[in-house]
């Protein structure tokens, strides 16, 4: 593990899921948005920050400066029948240095593609690649022993985690006090996905082939707290303020999640009417 700036003993461990990030990955206003979250967050000192997320294909390793973490890597995981080679790699953003690491596995990722092909297939084998990233991350946490208090996870693939870890990793010691806080983003799909992926989790008495408005359910039912992320705005102007705003009630909601005391609905208003908003 590259080592870390001295940070403040007494830091919130505060762990970011995205699926694109600036200047790694960005294919929408949300890479942008994710690395201006964690920027903002970082520069307040009052947390210990990492962020993960998929090795995309799409991703240049050699531009990027991203290399394998050989002690993370090797990790099997168990997806349906098959046991999945774990590739952990690593990278900086600039100037923070906050690191964050990459989920890699050849024949899941190192494809020219986001979920579709260059025809605009969705790819036949999406249910494997979320379950793999969603267990790649808790599993890699276990084995790091670093508990975060809160987990934020932005992007529909990462809907499955909170349930994963609140039933499947439940008697784990270095998941029992996260806190788990899920964005939707706007990015959305017509394709159903293989039911094998809700299967797989042996909780779910759901039968009906999982759509993503599935995968919002799921993560309302299970999270600590959800939102999603508006369309990108007429004008670059309302989307700059409109993040701007998003990223101070994340902040505040950070805070409520961690403060010792009992439990009440968020105050931070952008993020209470967004709770209940429907995926794009």
């Amino acid at each position: 593990m590259p080592k870390r700036n001295k940070k403040n003993s007494k830091a919130t461990k505060l762990l970011f899921l995205a699926t694109q990030i600036e200047p790694f990955l960005n294919l929408s206003s949300t890479a942008q948005f994710v690395k201006d979250l964690v920027s903002e967050v970082n520069v307040t000192q009052e947390y210990e920050i990492r962020v993960i997320m998929p090795k995309f294909g799409l991703i240049n390793e050699r531009t990027s400066s991203i290399h394998e973490v050989q002690r993370l890597s090797g990790i099997n995981i168990t997806v349906g029948n098959e046991e999945i080679s774990l590739v952990v790699k690593v990278g900086s953003l600039k100037p923070s240095k906050i690191q964050v690491y990459f989920l890699d596995n050849e024949c899941l990722f190192e494809r020219k593609g986001f979920f579709h092909d260059e025809k605009g297939n969705f790819y036949t084998d999406n249910h494997n690649r979320i379950t793999f990233i969603n267990k790649s991350v808790l599993s890699v946490l276990t084995y790091l022993r670093w508990n975060p208090q809160i987990i934020h996870a932005i992007g529909w693939p990462w809907a499955l985690l909170p349930m994963y870890a609140k039933n499947s990793y439940k008697s784990s010691v270095v998941l029992k006090k996260a806190k788990y806080i899920y964005t939707h983003e706007t990015y959305s799909f017509q394709e159903t996905i293989n039911p094998i992926v809700l299967q797989m989790t042996k909780e779910l008495p759901i039968k009906q082939p999982p759509t993503l408005e599935t995968f919002y359910t799921l993560a309302k039912t299970h999270a600590d707290h959800t939102s999603t992320l508006h369309p990108p705005a007429k004008s670059n102007h309302e989307e700059s303020q409109h993040h701007k705003d998003l990223i101070e009630n994340y902040k505040t909601l950070y805070q409520e999640l961690t403060q010792p005391k009992e439990p009440k609905t968020t105050s931070a208003p952008a993020l209470q009417s967004l709770e209940a908003a429907s995926p794009a």
